[in-house]
Formats: structure tokens, C-alpha cells, sequence
């Protein structure tokens, strides 16, 4: 098959002309040429959206008259979109591309957005059904049902699942739920096909002006897939059969979050809208075959109408896997004006050794690992005080570069690190004489910091140990930021951790004055402790200050505000540079309190080059 060249110009594609036919007929097709751009008449056409599972593993159809190979995924795709009695014009990548002609590649990878906007409709294949793909699929549509039924019509779908810091709830009323007649297990068939995992289908569903899913014979809206997935979560605390056990359903619900136009991250009200830090982070979890495409596969999603920041996301082949780590991370800053990518510095980024990367920039191709890796920290505070009226200084310089690897920051330093704790890995929440002997380290740490009077003892090590938040993502009061001190009673009296307080709810339900029971508060406050310390470690300042930090962190670090951070960073001096160890809390600064002791004693910022 001989492909002609396509015009980058006029923003030329190759659709594909299905001929009809019908079982063991040959698969008969045609290319034709179309322009998205200045055609009187835009073309009509659907784009399929599918896994290409193992390229090198290939089948026939006839192309133009011409027996061609393609991904056996891709004529299986193919076939069952074909018509019997006319034809169907379609656009599939991997056959409308001409995959041996790398610019051609890059070229069409800049049109995917208008690929699957101007589509009439996109189809998801799932690939082949199996004995419990038709059991899955009345599941599903009895789910969306019961969902449909108890958020209005889906008018408050996003509300039921999402609280106001958009963090994911589970019922706490099983309201008209009833899963007798449902297969749950068979959910599984359809959640687990590997379409759910690639990356590049997301850009392709968010983009789209209607979504169809297909698997084997059967058809349903592709999003009551996403949708029945959420709604069984929600419902997981009254699943007569919890298959959440074996399965995390969080790439689903990350996918429906992106798609969701009126809450989601498409939306122009949203409050992360078009945001590139937000939507990279997000979807950090999903595969790619090139490593590079964690940012090429999604910037369909953005409208940019700066030049300086398209031209650093500008997808060439030939740039580097640093490069384009580097530069995604500098397009974040420079479009949101801010240094809250920094949130997304964790383990992974030391860990990961097929890149060398400025300390400032992130992996954002390597999956979390929950091992290693801590959570992001809360930002309802703001240590650069700009949520408190303070004057965040100019950030017009991070608009150009003298080198890309050197970020300059401006800001002060708050402390050096006195002491450090060991860290609150796996050994410690899985119950060891680790836990025990890191309880006691930090209390002897926390009791030796030279303000430790100042105020309450047990409430300023606890609100330090849950990050200032607590489960709810709110400010802890201070009877709950007691409650880490009883945690540690709890633990070192009944040598064990607490159950989780999802199984706790489970087991023993809320009635009986539960609330008020110590065994439930110590729980509750393991959930907001466990996700604040996970991975990091406990500190003191040479000036008396408490917080938590990286895992990597060392008693060389300087503890430093920085304007265009909500948190304290963690440096490390090297040679003429700094490097950026990650993010921390620091208990009594969180909220401008040192930038306006530092401006009130008339003291000079300094800058911070960091590489």
C-alpha cells in the first residue's frame, strides 16, 4: 500500500471507506483524502477509539484493492463497525496514519483535538465479548438506573460522588440500592480490558461530541460504563459482593471526571479548567508505548493561545524524554504562574533512573508507587501568603529562561534542618517494633524543640503529624489534633493498628454512641494522619519550627518560602545551585504568618537558583 503525502497546511487527513459486506467477506476499504480546514463542507465520519494491544501481531484487509497488514486489533475493530447493506467512513490511527513516516506522525498527533471533535460520533472498542460480557452489561445498565434515580436524572451525580474539595464519597445510606439481581462480579469483564489503561484514549473520549461503547455485539453509552463503576463505588459499603477488593476503580473515575463537561476538567467554569499541572498530574496512572506521550497524548485537551507555551509542548519526534519532562513542567509554571507543580515532586522521581531531570521537574511518566511515594499535600493553605492579601512578588521572569534547566525562585529561608524522624513507611503503619520505636522518636524530637511551651503540646505535634488537615480536608480542631496523641496510646497499649475506618463503618455501623468511642476517633484520625505522613518524615528547625518532609530529606536541608508556592519548600545546597528535595508542612507558617514577620522586619528576599 502506498500512502500520498498529506498537506499540514489545510490540515489534510485520510479517512476510511468501510465497503459493505458481511461475515467471512473479504474486508474491503478505501482511503480518501479530506481537509478539517476551509472545506465548505466538512467531511462526515467516525473515529474509533481502541487498543492497539501487540502491533507485531498483524491481519489482512484490502486497502484501495491492495492486500495490506494491519494490528489484528485494528481490523477486528474494523470489521465489527462494518456495515452489510452500505458503506461506513471511519478514522482509525492506525491505518489512516501512515505509521512508517515519523514526521506525518507528529503532524497528525497536533490534529488529534480537531480529529475527534469534528467526528460525528466516537466509538469504544472494547474488543470480543465473552461468556459474561452479556451479564456485565445488564449489570451496568441496572446501576446506571439506580444512579439515574437517586441523583435527579444525573443532575446531582457529581455532587453525590464529589464533596466540595473534590474528593471522591462512599454512601452512607444504601437509599433504594438493592444488588441481589446483579452480577457484580462480571463487571469485571469490562472494567479490567486493557482500553481502560492507555493513556491516549482519554484525550479521545474528552474530545468527542458523543461516545459509543461497543463490545462484541453489544452497545451502551459509554458513559454509563464510567458512570456504573462510579455508582458501584459510591454504593461499595452495601455491595453484597465488594469486587473493589481485587479491583481500583480510579482510572475509571479519572477518565469520567476529564469527560465530565459540567463539573469536570473540560469545563469552563471548572475551577482547574484547561489546567496543565491538574490534568497531567491526574492522569499520571495510565500507559503509554513512548514515555513521551504522558504529555503528548494529552495536549488535545488544551486550548493554549500563548506561543511560548505551545512551542515548549510542541510534540517533535526527535526531543528527548528529559526535554519533554522538563519543558511540560516549565509550560505548568508559565501558564498558571505558580510553583505548585511542586505538590507532584515524590519518590518516583528518585527512583526512576532512565531520566536525568532538573530537581524542580517531576517524572510525570512514572506511575506513583504507593511503596515509596507519598500523597500531595492540601492546599487550602498558603505559606507565599497569597491567600492571605500579602504582595506576591513579580513572576514575570519564569516567562524566559537564561538556561531551561535553572528555575529561579525568589523567597527566604525559614530554618535549617535540625533533626529528622525515620520514616512512616510500610513497616510502620503495618504494625512492628518500628512503630512503636518511631513513636517514641518523635515525641523525644517533638519534646527537645526549643518552643515546644508555646501552646498546646499534644495539639501542635498533631496538627504537624496530619499536615493541618483532617480527614474531612478541613482544618483539625484541636481536640482532633489531640487525638494523634491518643493514637499513640492506643497503639502502644494494644500493640496493633487501628481497622481502617472504611471497614470499621462496615463492621460495626455508627449506632450506640459509636461516634463518641475512642476505638472510632483514634480510627478516624489514622485515615487523615496515614495520608499526611505517609512516606515523609518528622522535622525541627534550628528555629524551633516542626514539620513533615520529603523521605529523601537530609539534616542539610534549608527549610525556605517561596513566592508562587502555597508550600514550604525543602532545598539542598549544591555547589552554586540548590536543589529541590520536595514540599513540606510546616506547622505555624502554612498560612503567611513568616512572610509577614519577614516583611515586618524590613528584611530582604534573596533568590534561589535551583537546578
Amino acid at each position: 500500500m502506498v500512502y500520498h503525502p498529506l498537506d499540514e497546511r489545510r490540515q489534510e487527513i485520510r479517512l476510511l471507506i468501510v465497503k459493505a459486506g458481511s461475515g467471512s467477506d473479504p474486508l474491503q476499504c478505501e482511503l480518501q483524502h479530506r481537509f478539517l480546514e476551509a472545506e465548505q463542507e466538512a467531511p462526515s465520519y467516525e473515529t474509533i477509539s481502541y487498543c492497539w494491544g501487540d502491533a507485531s501481531s498483524r491481519a489482512e484487509i484490502f486497502l484501495d484493492g491492495v492486500a495490506t497488514m494491519v494490528p489484528v486489533n485494528a481490523k477486528l475493530a474494523v470489521l465489527r463497525m462494518r456495515r452489510p447493506n452500505c458503506d461506513r467512513t471511519l478514522w482509525i490511527d492506525s491505518i489512516c496514519i501512515n505509521q512508517e513516516d515519523q514526521v506525518e506522525r507528529a503532524q497528525q498527533i497536533k490534529l488529534m483535538a480537531r480529529i475527534y471533535s469534528c467526528g460525528r460520533q466516537n466509538i469504544v472498542w472494547l474488543g470480543p465479548e465473552t461468556e459474561t460480557t452479556a451479564r456485565a452489561m445488564e449489570t451496568m445498565k441496572a446501576i446506571v438506573d439506580n444512579a439515574r434515580e437517586e441523583t435527579d436524572g444525573f443532575e446531582a451525580f457529581h455532587s453525590e460522588l464529589y464533596d466540595d474539595h473534590g474528593s471522591f464519597k462512599h454512601a452512607i445510606s444504601p437509599k433504594t440500592w438493592n444488588d441481589d439481581a446483579l452480577d457484580l462480579p462480571a463487571l469485571l469483564d469490562i472494567y479490567r480490558r486493557p482500553w481502560f489503561e492507555r493513556l491516549w484514549v482519554v484525550q479521545e473520549v474528552a474530545l468527542s461530541r458523543r461516545n459509543t461503547c461497543l463490545c462484541g455485539p453489544h452497545e451502551i453509552p459509554f458513559e454509563d460504563v464510567l458512570r456504573s463503576a462510579s455508582w458501584a463505588y459510591h454504593k461499595l459499603d452495601f455491595l453484597s459482593d465488594n469486587i473493589f477488593d481485587d479491583f481500583d476503580p480510579s482510572l475509571l473515575l479519572r477518565i469520567l471526571l476529564v469527560m465530565d463537561r459540567s463539573s469536570g476538567s473540560l469545563s469552563s467554569t471548572a475551577e482547574h479548567a484547561f489546567d496543565l499541572h491538574q490534568t497531567v498530574a491526574t492522569l499520571r496512572g495510565f500507559q503509554t508505548e513512548d514515555p513521551r506521550d504522558h504529555v503528548f497524548g494529552l495536549l488535545g485537551l488544551f486550548r493554549i493561545s500563548d506561543p511560548a507555551i505551545t512551542k515548549l509542548l510542541d510534540p517533535q519526534q526527535d526531543k528527548s524524554l528529559d526535554h519533554v519532562l522538563r519543558d511540560a513542567t516549565r509550560a505548568m509554571i508559565q501558564q498558571s504562574g505558580r510553583l505548585d507543580c511542586f505538590r507532584s515532586l515524590g519518590g518516583v522521581h528518585a527512583e526512576l533512573q532512565d531520566v536525568e531531570l532538573p530537581s524542580w521537574a517531576p517524572a510525570w511518566h512514572g506511575s506513583v508507587d504507593r511503596t515509596t511515594d507519598a500523597d500531595e499535600f492540601s492546599l487550602i493553605c498558603s505559606a507565599d501568603g497569597s491567600a492571605e492579601g500579602c504582595q506576591v512578588q513579580d513572576t514575570s521572569h519564569w516567562k524566559h529562561w537564561d538556561d531551561p534547566d535553572v528555575l529561579k525562585v525568589n523567597g527566604f529561608v525559614v530554618g535549617e534542618v535540625a533533626t529528622i524522624s525515620d520514616v512512616f513507611d510500610d513497616a510502620f503503619w503495618d504494625f512492628s517494633e518500628k512503630t512503636i520505636h518511631l513513636i517514641e522518636e518523635i515525641q523525644d524530637l517533638y519534646d527537645n524543640t526549643n518552643d515546644a511551651a508555646d501552646e498546646d503540646a499534644d495539639v501542635r505535634l498533631g496538627r504537624t503529624l496530619l499536615a493541618g488537615i483532617n480527614c474531612y480536608l478541613d482544618a483539625p480542631t484541636d481536640d482532633e489534633a489531640r487525638d494523634v496523641r491518643k493514637w499513640f496510646n492506643f497503639v502502644k497499649a494494644n500493640h496493633t493498628i487501628p481497622a481502617d475506618l472504611q471497614r470499621y463503618n462496615r463492621d460495626r455501623g455508627r449506632e450506640n454512641g459509636a461516634e463518641d468511642s475512642v476505638a472510632l476517633r483514634v480510627t478516624r484520625i489514622q485515615e487523615a494522619f496515614h495520608c499526611a505522613a505517609r512516606n515523609r518524615r518528622f522535622f525541627t528547625t534550628d528555629t524551633g519550627l516542626v514539620g513533615l518532609g520529603p523521605r529523601s530529606m537530609r539534616p542539610d536541608g534549608i527549610v525556605a518560602v517561596v513566592y508562587g508556592s502555597a508550600l514550604p519548600v525543602m532545598l539542598r545546597r549544591v555547589n552554586e545551585y540548590y536543589n529541590l528535595v520536595g514540599v513540606c508542612y510546616v506547622d505555624g507558617i502554612m498560612y503567611g504568618e513568616a512572610v509577614k514577620r519577614h516583611r515586618a522586619d524590613g528584611k530582604e528576599d534573596v533568590w534561589f537558583e535551583i537546578h
